[in-house]
């Protein structure tokens, strides 16, 4: 309880009595002791909120931070990118659709004679699409934009296409789909013009016919049936065509492998004609004479020789 003591005089100032009140303030401590405590949980949970609002600014802080350097490496990435297809040597174009171009590179600017500025906005078919493939273009880009799909992803095509000057030219390319915040699917392809390619591959498939055909035609005068022919590398057989083994009367490829030495008469002329032949063929002549030779059965036979060096060291 609460206790107030106080002194009582009579009117000449004499102390007469105590007066003492006393007040129960049980309701009263408690009530404020009450407050007391709300007001330090109070001051508690404004603590805590205080420090989770800096934990989550600091994190939000960091966050952003994170954000700002994300967007920069993209900002960065994009522009590597953007540099890397602006001097790209193959030409890069780029459409939404409906088959407008929004990118055009400088390759592209390069090989078909349009702008950047000038392509940007307008129809690739009519920048650079032959107008006999242009309704199949337009199919072509109408049935993607209402299916999604596309046959010509992908690939590698080759296709004619049109400069500014109106020539054509072939046209290797690879088409990929992409997707556009800005501007939704999008659909870019590197293009190269491959006409000297092709040039070359066609002068290339005619020589190699040519040589089909001289091959053949050597094959023709090696399995001649009337001429014989025998191929040899220090005096050893290597080849024999069948013209050759019928005139001394041996089976096929029953020669190679044989000395020369085996079809000469005799030794003097078998070493006879080996001086006047090497001497000929060592200088890059040819050396013809005509010679007794020997068949298989013993039978002599008068023969026309001429022989050439084919490579070095053979005779």
């Amino acid at each position: 309880g609460q206790l107030t003591v106080t002194l009582v005089r009579d009117a000449l100032g004499v102390p007469q009595y105590v007066l003492s009140l006393v007040q129960d303030i049980t309701q009263r401590r408690s009530a404020e002791d009450a407050l007391r405590s709300l007001r330090h949980q109070l001051e508690q949970r404004v603590q805590e909120r205080t420090d989770e609002l800096r934990r989550a600014n600091t994190g939000l802080v960091e966050t952003i931070r994170q954000l700002q350097a994300s967007e920069q490496a993209l900002h960065e990435s994009r522009a590597d990118l953007q540099a890397v297809l602006t001097h790209a040597h193959d030409a890069y174009i780029c459409v939404d659709l409906q088959g407008l171009v929004v990118e055009w590179n400088r390759q592209a600017e390069r090989l078909f004679g349009f702008t950047r500025s000038e392509a940007i906005g307008r129809s690739l078919d009519a920048l650079i699409i032959p107008p006999a493939m242009r309704g199949a273009h337009q199919r072509g880009m109408e049935r993607m934009a209402r299916t999604g799909v596309a046959r010509v992803l992908d690939q590698r095509l080759e296709l004619p296409a049109l400069r500014r000057d109106g020539s054509t030219f072939a046209c290797e390319l690879t088409i990929t789909q992409l997707s556009s915040h800005q501007h939704g699917h999008l659909y870019a392809a590197f293009l190269q013009d491959i006409t000297e390619r092709k040039r070359t591959a066609a002068a290339l498939a005619q020589q190699n016919e040519a040589l089909a055909r001289l091959n053949h035609e050597q094959q023709l005068m090696l399995d001649n049936e009337v001429v014989g022919i025998v191929r040899t590398h220090e005096r050893t057989v290597l080849w024999a065509n069948r013209a050759f083994e019928r005139m001394l009367g041996y089976g096929p490829g029953e020669l190679v492998g044989t000395d020369t030495r085996l079809s000469y008469a005799d030794d003097d002329t078998y070493e006879r004609v080996g001086r006047e032949a090497y001497a000929a063929l060592e200088g890059g002549g040819s050396y013809r004479t005509e010679v007794e030779m020997v068949r298989k059965d013993g039978q002599r036979l008068w023969v026309d020789v001429s022989g050439s060096r084919l490579v070095p060291g053979g005779a």
